[in-house]
């Protein structure tokens, strides 16, 4: 329910061109005359009075209800039109992420308007757009180009509803002819008459402006964090022209003084696109610390990119540090009884986690259950920014067994499956939960058919295995089980050294060195860095001056108790520096060798983690590398 000092207001959207409103024929015969000049006198009077008054008589003109357009125009049908079609996708992908407070998304109507390109949105939380806007969008441009400047339209008005912001609507009803008493006030003022002093008139202007600039600005992280290329957006035709001079030159509309200059639009999404770029190591830089297990550090530079970029692999990563936070937190008969996927997004992916014995008697520490709750609620944002995305579902079937709430565990896995019906880990995933849902049936049976059939697939997740052995294990099923264990003795890359004791002792081997030796601690470094890892930059004048050269941004964080750079060299290399020394750096570049040339010098790495487009393999605590077409296409150094 709405509160009831709720400000009943309306706002049309104008993001590039003056022309929203089609001023129609007017009740007035003066009016009537100067007609043809009418918009302009329409923004700088809603500029200059619009934000105060009129606010119950917008409430109560039909122009201020959505059945108004749709009786007026009629609606367009989606099932005719592909570009109607996907405009209602795009809205419902953008309208996720955008900022609700004080408002209701009630939802998008496009009406059939073929001559004029306009948005508006309703106090009801409706938003109301004409065919018209949606062909410019998409007139001679690829669908991809297209479906970020719809998006980016549709931003710019859900940002104008975040702020209750609806200074149009008011002049434009009474310049159309509605006898309220407030259309009536401003027709007097806009004909000659005044009652009301001009003296604020300069910065009613001056604020309208800052409006529409900051509904530029927000629209276009909006449509940016719900996946569209934002960075097509300003790309024109010709050198000199951006998407706002498109805008009006295909209206046929000119710069009125109540908006900012196009050029001047166009400069601010510029700015803001290089803000985004400049933050994402920030965003890097904490899923490299979350990898080598330093949670805590990885939270404050994912919290810092959030701020920038609030979006559903942020929100997934925080939760996934906190997730692991909880269980580091665990008892270990908690934490490390089966080997579940838990994912951290974009750069790798975690060691797997684990659920407790069926029925075991061991309770969560009240840190270890304050970390599992935060992760959930950052998982619930990852899954609400977006409809589609798996992996916040997979973090938060985990977090939620670990806190004892199976039901929704069961829940969230069954959500990742209706997305991926054929992803693997969430199948094994649930046949564990299952196992553990209902106490008094036995579920064993069916959850060993489900592990097994999919034991069966070549490529089938180590986890996989593992768990399928605990469970033989379990109902005395040793035989089968030391054959599963011997799958994994066979594989021995795949299995993190948390596990490798219970494969060796599964497989019979009864001792840890069953597994082929992998990479040591000491295996050779085989790049040189430029900068010593744990460097002191007060004290290593060498170090601090080559860094003095590179790319640095700052930060500050828990009142400079931790502050420091993130240091970005010509040729792609980084590092991170915290509270002056050195902590980690990230090799870049074409020249870092193969995988051939990796294992002849250092061996076979501890362990083989897949991510997108290629594996991190780890040697040890201090260096991980990224390895893509046989290639090291980064190398990870730490503390």
């Amino acid at each position: 329910m709405l509160k009831s000092h709720f400000k009943i207001e309306f706002h049309s959207f104008e993001p590039f061109t003056n022309a929203v409103f089609p001023i129609p024929k007017m009740k007035s015969p003066v009016l009537n005359r100067f007609r043809p000049g009418l918009m302009a006198l329409v923004l700088i009077s809603a500029a200059i009075f619009g934000p105060q008054r009129g606010h119950l008589a917008a409430q109560e003109n039909l122009k201020a209800s959505v059945q108004f357009y749709i009786k007026a125009y009629g609606l367009s049908d989606p099932g005719a039109n592909i570009l109607i079609k996907r405009t209602y996708e795009i809205f419902d992908q953008v309208q996720r992420v955008a900022d609700k407070r004080g408002y209701r998304v009630s939802g998008l109507k496009i009406v059939n308007n073929l001559s004029d390109p306009w948005t508006i949105a309703l106090p009801d939380g409706h938003i109301i757009l004409s065919v018209k806007a949606v062909e410019i969008c998409y007139q001679g441009v690829e669908r991809s180009r297209g479906d970020a400047r719809m998006a980016f339209i549709l931003g710019h008005e859900l940002a104008h509803l975040a702020n209750n912001d609806f200074w149009h609507m008011e002049t434009f009803m009474a310049l159309s002819g509605d006898q309220d008493p407030w259309s009536k006030r401003v027709k007097k003022i806009l004909i000659g008459g005044t009652d009301e002093s001009p003296a604020s008139g300069g910065h009613r202007i001056a604020l309208s402006k800052k409006r529409e600039m900051e509904a530029d600005d927000t629209g276009f992280v909006y449509a940016a964090i719900a996946g569209f290329s934002v960075e097509t957006i300003n790309d024109g035709r010709h050198h000199e022209e951006n998407f706002f001079t498109y805008w009006m030159n295909q209206a046929h509309t000119q710069v009125d003084v109540s908006h900012p200059h196009p050029m001047e639009r166009a400069r601010l999404l510029q700015a803001r696109l290089s803000r985004i770029k400049k933050k994402i190591d920030f965003f890097q830089f904490g899923v490299r610390l979350a990898h080598f297990g330093r949670y805590e550090d990885a939270v404050y530079f994912l919290q810092d990119f959030q701020k920038t970029f609030p979006s559903r692999e942020v929100f997934n990563n925080l939760g996934y540090c906190y997730l692991k936070l909880g269980i580091k937190r665990m008892p270990s008969a908690l934490a490390y009884e089966y080997w579940l996927p838990s994912v951290i997004d974009l750069s790798t992916r975690a060691e797997r986690l684990v659920f407790r014995e069926k029925g075991a008697n061991i309770k969560l520490s009240d840190a270890a259950r304050d970390s599992l709750r935060m992760s959930v609620s950052y998982f619930e944002k990852a899954c609400f920014s977006d409809t589609m995305y798996v992996p916040s579902r997979l973090n938060l079937s985990v977090a939620y067994f670990y806190l004892g709430d199976i039901y929704k565990a069961r829940a969230a896995v069954e959500e990742a499956l209706k997305l991926e019906p054929d992803h693997t880990e969430a199948k094994g995933l649930r046949a564990l939960i299952m196992y553990h849902e209902a106490p008094d049936v036995d579920m064993w049976p069916h959850a060993i058919k489900l592990l097994k059939d999919m034991s069966q697939r070549a490529d089938v997740p180590p986890g996989i295995l593992y768990n399928l052995a605990i469970l033989l294990e379990k109902r005395k099923r040793s035989g089968e089980a030391q054959a599963v264990w011997e799958r994994l003795v066979s594989a021995p890359e795949t299995v993190p050294g948390l596990y490798e004791a219970n494969v060796c002792r599964g497989a019979g081997a009864g001792a840890r060195n069953c597994l082929p030796p992998k990479a040591t601690a000491d295996a050779p470094f085989p790049w040189r860095l430029p900068v010593k890892i744990g460097s002191d930059l007060l004290k290593d004048s060498h170090s601090r001056a080559l860094l003095d050269k590179w790319n640095q941004t700052a930060y500050d964080w828990q009142n400079k108790m931790i502050r420091g750079h993130i240091y970005l060299s010509p040729n792609g290399s980084s590092a991170l520096v915290v509270n002056d020394f050195v902590e980690m750096v990230v090799l870049r570049g074409r020249d870092l060798g193969t995988v051939e040339e990796l294992t002849g010098r250092c061996g076979n790495p501890f362990a083989k983690i897949p991510v997108h487009e290629g594996e991190v393999w780890s040697y040890g605590p201090g260096w991980s590398v990224l390895i893509r077409d046989m290639k090291v296409h980064e190398v990870w150094v730490s503390e």
